[in-house]
This record gives structure tokens, sequence and C-alpha cells, in this order.
């Protein structure tokens, strides 16, 4: 297994340990999504998110690769986290970022990660 893929791993593992069955049967529910979701809250989801954008070894090209290994999965609060490492590291993105941003947009499955990526990844975004 290929480093971001470990690492997306270990992610949604620490997800499901704050995660709760009630919460994620509601929330899928509310999403209109067929994802598998693991009912964790947004500000857990966030603060995971924000620990890992904070690693001084993720620069943009591996916060790319870390993105799309937990994309890859369709599991919300993956999902979330690597929408919110994009917001958080929008500073640093490229152009050519903009393909996987596209494919992350069209397999969002639910409206809630499409308002991230286009809203607060792409809109505030300053390409080079």
């Amino acid at each position: 297994m290929n480093e971001p893929a470990r690492r997306a791993d270990q992610i949604e593992a620490e997800l499901a340990r704050l995660g709760s069955p009630e919460r994620a049967a509601g929330e899928q529910k509310y999403l209109k999504s067929d994802m598998r979701f693991l009912g964790v809250a947004l500000a857990d989801i966030r603060r995971v998110a924000k620990v890992t954008s904070a690693d001084p070894q993720l620069d943009r090209a591996a916060t790319v690769r870390l993105v799309e290994a937990l994309w890859r999965e369709p599991v919300f609060e993956r999902r979330m986290v690597a929408s919110l490492l994009l917001e958080f590291h929008a500073a640093d993105l490229r152009t050519e970022d903009l393909k996987t941003i596209e494919w992350m947009i069209r397999g969002s499955k639910t409206w809630a990660l499409v308002d991230v990526l286009s809203g607060d990844v792409v809109g505030t975004w300053r390409c080079v």
C-alpha cells in the first residue's frame, strides 16, 4: 500500500472512532446520498483535517496525492476531509490541480461536498 493510501486509511480509522451509527443514518438521509457515512460531527471532521493539514511534510504535491487517496473511497467523512485539505491549502494549488477538483465535484454525490469544493476552494483561489 502506498503512503497516501495508508494515511487516508488512518484518517478514516480516526474518523470512525469519532462517529456513531445513529448520526450516520441521519446524515445520510439529510444529505440524500448513497455514500457510506461514519456519523462524525462536522467540528470533528474539521479538527481532523486541520491537524492533518498542519503536517510540515504536506506540500502541494503531497496534499493532492492524499486528497486523491481520501476521495477514492465513497465515505462522506473521508471526502469532506479531502475537501477541507484543499480549502486549507488553496493558496498552494495550481491551475493543473483544477482537473482533480473537477473530478471531485463531478463525483461528489452530495451538495455538501460541492459547496466546499466550488465555493471554499475554487471560489477563493488564485490560480498560478
